[in-house]
């Protein structure tokens, strides 16, 4: 839209053409310094060229070339003026033209037609027998940078084949007849990646840090886990035994035999064993408290070493088996303490 206005500027003329000098400051070198226009024609109404302006370039362009590129276009704007046909005229495109994507020679280029027509009208034409003014953009070179300067494309370029990486992105080019005549591709930016890149070594050791410090932090979580189950065992224990023989103290007694005699059956007899140790003062007093506390820790731990089982056929006896050894016990004390002894 941008190069059809100002080509439909330049077409606006008021006073008649002072000849081939005039049109080539006009329409030929001034529009490729200004607006890089690689050709620029200015046509009669049979076709017949009037000036011709083809820029220099690597690439030798005949008029030939440039001809099967814009007759189609003259002779179908010719026929919309003929018509009367305002389609498309708006306050910056200030008369109507046709143009096209094609290939001039072996270039993909930007053809457009417009007739040259009076600016404020005072100079009368016939439908359809105006001049014309034909102008050429080559897609390949300088346009295809101006567009990536312009717009940010990074190494924006025109191919004739679609890439086929994942690094690129390309819009296709095609002709008015939907022929593709090529694609102009870029690197797009990415500033997600760009910040990815930036920033991954410190989001790394940012991860190690965590996993240290999360490893740190699970341990000692498993040592004060260790810690609390030992010490609640242990408070149990201080609990419910005795702190100088290990027995189980009265309140631990009470509750086991509860749970015996509850889980016991009716048949099933249970007895319980007190013993008492005589003359225990005089050990005291002889020897002090510590002998005396030694004392009553080697008696607590006889009754571990006794296991007493009644004798199925007769009762009123049991085996005690002592230190791995079986002896047959009468239910008394006499015998109870003699298995102790």
């Amino acid at each position: 839209m941008i190069r059809k206005a100002r080509q439909s500027g330049t077409t606006l003329f008021e006073k008649p053409t002072r000849g081939l000098e005039w049109l080539r400051s006009n329409l030929g070198e001034w529009m490729q310094t200004y607006f890089g226009h690689d050709a620029a024609i200015v046509l009669s109404a049979d076709h017949s060229p009037i000036y011709e302006f083809i820029a220099p370039s690597d690439n030798a362009l005949t008029l030939g070339d440039l001809r099967l590129a814009y007759e189609p276009l003259a002779d179908a704007l010719q026929k919309r003026l003929a018509a009367g046909d305002a389609e498309g005229v708006t306050d910056r495109v200030l008369s109507i033209g046709e143009s096209d994507l094609t290939y001039v020679g072996r270039r993909p280029a930007i053809v457009s037609v417009k007739p040259i027509v009076s600016d404020t009208g005072d100079i009368e034409q016939p439908p359809g027998q105006q001049n014309l003014h034909v102008a050429v953009r080559f897609l390949d070179r300088s346009f295809v940078s101006e567009i990536g300067a312009d717009y940010q494309f990074a190494e924006m370029k025109f191919s004739d084949d679609a890439p086929t990486d994942a690094e690129h992105s390309f819009v296709p080019l095609k002709s008015r007849a939907g022929a593709a005549i090529g694609y102009f591709t870029w690197r797009p930016f990415r500033p997600g990646a760009n910040v990815m890149e930036a920033t991954l070594p410190a989001v790394g050791l940012a991860a190690v840090a965590i996993f240290v410090a999360a490893n740190l932090f699970g341990r000692a979580i498993c040592r004060r886990s260790a810690r609390l189950a030992s010490s609640r065992e242990e408070l149990e224990r201080l609990a419910s035994r005795d702190p100088l023989t290990g027995l189980s103290n009265r309140a631990h007694f009470s509750t086991e035999l509860a749970v015996r005699l509850g889980a016991a059956s009716q048949n099933q007899c249970h007895c319980v064993l007190f013993i008492d140790l005589d003359r225990f003062k005089a050990v005291n007093d002889t020897f002090g408290h510590p002998t005396g506390d030694k004392l009553i820790s080697l008696v607590a731990q006889l009754p571990e070493t006794v296991v007493v089982t009644p004798i199925p056929d007769d009762p009123k006896y049991a085996y005690a088996i002592v230190n791995d050894q079986r002896v047959i016990v009468e239910p008394s004390s006499r015998k109870v303490i003699q298995v102790i002894q």
